[in-house]
């Protein structure tokens, strides 16, 4: 799966941001990690085509939190 990654970025409270995309053809998922690094994510955000559901948590210092 391509990954596009932006790091560095200031953004607090209150702030919005917003994903514009198209998957390709026949994808199954895709994801959206917002958090300080790989082992800390304030939003885990991970569509799942394949299986009707949208997974929402948080990762802490692994593993993922329990799902919204």
């Amino acid at each position: 799966m391509p990954t596009f990654r932006v790091e560095n970025m200031s953004f607090k409270q209150g702030q919005e941001m917003t994903f514009t995309g198209k998957t390709k053809s026949g994808a199954s998922n895709f994801t959206i990690n917002i958090g300080h690094d790989s082992d800390n994510y304030a939003l885990h955000f991970n569509p799942r085509f394949s299986h009707g559901h949208i997974v929402c948590n948080s990762l802490c210092l692994n593993p993922l939190k329990q799902y919204l």
